[in-house]
């Protein structure tokens, strides 16, 4: 019985946990908006945006490594989970290489045609781009 109540009050734990962060994250909108400015504030947005869509190229990964570790931790087969971990490993590697790249050629078309600002120059923006696409890419390959 104390195993179901402990479980329980985890569960409300992380909602709480989950909606206080809400909370707090449009809480300090404002503060930021004060501190940064209205053109430096977007780059918060554009590394909200980015991380976000470099995540759906996730397609499963670390689901996948944590279903198929599960099935084999009642064996032995410790040659297999390291053969399935580095070919996706590869495949996160390969995925990340490709989109750096991309990130980082795209970062002048980015700061030049699609972020319209005026106190900031345009080098700020396309080395400031260039700077969240490899810490995005690294966080990326950090989950598996």
């Amino acid at each position: 019985m104390t195993d179901r109540i402990s479980i329980s009050r985890n569960i409300v734990s992380n909602y709480v946990m989950y909606v206080v962060s809400i909370i707090l994250a449009i809480l300090f909108i404002p503060i930021y908006l004060n501190r940064l400015g209205a053109e430096s504030f977007a780059l918060i947005g554009v590394y909200a945006l980015i991380q976000a869509s470099i995540f759906v190229f996730d397609i499963g990964f670390r689901q996948t490594i944590g279903r198929e570790f599960a099935k084999m931790s009642g064996t032995e087969s410790i040659e297999e989970a390291r053969n399935i971990f580095s070919s996706i490993e590869f495949l996160i590697v390969f995925i990340s290489s490709i989109l750096l790249v991309t990130i980082f050629f795209s970062a002048e078309f980015l700061a030049v045609d699609w972020l319209s600002v005026d106190s900031l120059s345009t080098e700020f923006l396309a080395k400031n781009i260039k700077i969240i696409g490899l810490i995005v890419i690294l966080r990326f390959i950090e989950c598996i």
